[in-house]
């Protein structure tokens, strides 16, 4: 299913800058319908907007990937339990199959209340690259 992107909601700004200061699993649960309807949703239509303009360019894009917003709590000091924005990338090539990492290269995008932020670039390059 494809949504239109019409912009991301004050709400879910807003959502994710009290996120920064109630970072509990209390304040999310109780939030996770805005979360889900403000912020979840519109970030997934802005990603699949931006890989369909980029297909126009970049025929071989891959599919985009939504990074989820729980945190990785087992080796860090800071045990806040969520993310305070929301991030993707979309691979613009397929790796190479067969043995090593392979090469990826691709685009990034990060929403949250410091602002919008993408990126482009180049993972694991080989020797020639």
């Amino acid at each position: 299913m494809t949504t239109t992107f019409v912009g991301m909601p004050d709400e879910g700004l807003a959502f994710l800058e009290d996120l920064e200061e109630r970072n509990t699993k209390e304040f999310f649960d109780a939030n996770k319908g805005v979360f889900r309807e403000q912020v979840q949703a519109p970030f997934a239509a802005l990603v699949e907007a931006a890989a369909a303009r980029l297909r126009r360019s970049v025929p071989d894009l891959g599919p985009p990937k939504i990074f989820r917003i729980h945190r990785d709590l087992r080796f860090s000091k800071d045990k806040t339990p969520y993310k305070t924005s929301m991030s993707a990338s979309v691979p613009s090539r397929p790796r190479e199959e067969g043995g090593g990492p392979g090469i990826d290269t691709g685009f990034y995008v990060n929403v949250g209340p410091a602002g919008l932020y993408t990126a482009s670039g180049l993972y694991h390059p080989g020797r020639p690259e």
